[in-house]
C-alpha cells in the first residue's frame, strides 16, 4: 500500500466535485452501499461511456497527474477511473476486488465530512483531501466505513503493464 500527501491543490478537487456535480445523470449506482458513480474510463471491457467525460481538458489534465503520480511507483495499466459521491450512509463492505483488477487507487476530493474511512486489511485511511492511496485491490482486503456528510472520491483501477 503507498500513501501520496498533496497529488491533486484545493482547486483541482473543487473543480472535479462541481464536475460531478454538474454532469452526473444516474450512469450508474454500487447497489446497498448508494454510492453515485460517473465513470470516465473511454470503451474499457465492462463501461462505455459518454465523449464528454473524455474530452473534457480540464478533468483529462487532472486525471493524468493522478496517474502519473500512480506510474512513478509501479508499471501500471489504467483499465477504469471513476468520479464517485457518496452520500450520507453510504459504505462499502470489505472485499477483494476481482482478477481482472489488480490495483486500485482512491484520491479524496474533500474532507469535511464525518466517518468515510478507507479501511485495508487492519489500516485505516483517515481521508485528507489531495490524498491519494495506492493498493492491490486483489490481494489487500478493503472497505469504506459508513460516510455522514458528503464524500468525493476519484477512484481508478489498474492492471499491471507487462502482463
Amino acid at each position: 500500500m503507498y500513501v501520496y500527501n498533496n497529488v491533486l491543490n484545493d482547486k483541482e478537487c473543487e473543480f472535479l466535485i462541481r464536475y460531478f456535480n454538474r454532469h452526473y445523470n444516474n450512469e450508474e449506482n454500487t447497489g446497498n452501499n448508494f454510492s453515485r458513480i460517473l465513470t470516465l474510463t473511454l470503451n474499457t471491457n465492462c463501461r462505455t461511456v459518454s465523449w464528454t467525460h473524455w474530452f473534457h481538458i480540464r478533468v483529462n489534465l487532472i486525471r493524468r497527474k493522478c496517474l502519473r503520480r500512480v506510474m512513478e511507483e509501479i508499471p501500471l495499466k489504467l483499465q477504469y477511473d471513476q468520479l464517485v459521491h457518496w452520500p450520507s450512509y453510504s459504505f462499502m463492505d470489505s472485499h477483494y476486488d476481482n482478477e481482472d483488477t489488480p490495483w486500485a487507487s482512491i484520491c479524496y476530493l474533500n474532507d469535511d465530512y464525518s466517518g468515510g474511512e478507507t479501511v485495508i486489511e487492519d489500516k485505516i485511511i483517515k481521508p485528507k483531501r489531495g490524498t491519494m492511496v495506492l493498493w492491490s485491490g486483489r490481494t489487500l482486503f478493503h472497505g469504506v466505513k459508513e460516510v455522514m456528510g458528503n464524500r468525493y472520491t476519484y477512484t481508478s483501477w489498474f492492471e499491471d503493464r507487462f502482463g
